[in-house]
């Protein structure tokens, strides 16, 4: 190969890693950006951690329950429940990892108990914003708000 050709190659080869090197590193910024709408993938909203989230959950709840029903009222705080109740709290694994739990508004004798995206006051977040149970429904609902469009 005559030199010129050969830097030429060089050049060209140079240029394209460099152009490579900065599609990827902007595709990556995307993903992890605050206002991506798939921003929630890097707080680990996947099927197995919202399940385990459930699990440890339900655990909580069931230990809520019987306080109500030795002491006749809610507990004030998840930390009342160890160690008669439980031995620890675990726990979530999604979202800021920190349960929250308090009596409802609407429903004095019913209480929530949930967990927050990292982002939840990111007002052009998309994705999932919550996981919680609800005991006067009875159900858990995962929440999100999508500023996509």
């Amino acid at each position: 190969m005559h030199r010129p050709l050969l830097w030429l190659f060089v050049g060209v080869f140079f240029l394209a890693l460099l152009g490579a090197g900065l599609v990827t590193g902007l595709a990556a910024g995307f993903l992890v950006s605050p206002y991506s709408p798939l921003r929630w993938m890097d707080e680990s909203w996947s099927d197995k951690n919202i399940a385990t989230t459930k699990q440890r959950g339900d655990t909580l709840i069931a230990a809520i329950e019987r306080y109500r029903a030795q002491q006749g009222s809610l507990p004030e705080t998840l930390d009342a429940l160890v160690p008669d109740q439980l031995a620890e709290v675990l726990p979530p694994t999604v979202g800021d990892e920190q349960w929250r739990y308090g009596r409802m508004m609407s429903y004095p004798s019913e209480y929530y108990l949930l967990v927050n995206s990292k982002y939840l006051d990111v007002v052009e977040y998309s994705g999932a914003v919550s996981y919680g149970y609800y005991s006067h429904t009875k159900s858990w609902n995962l929440s999100h708000q999508d500023h996509s469009f």
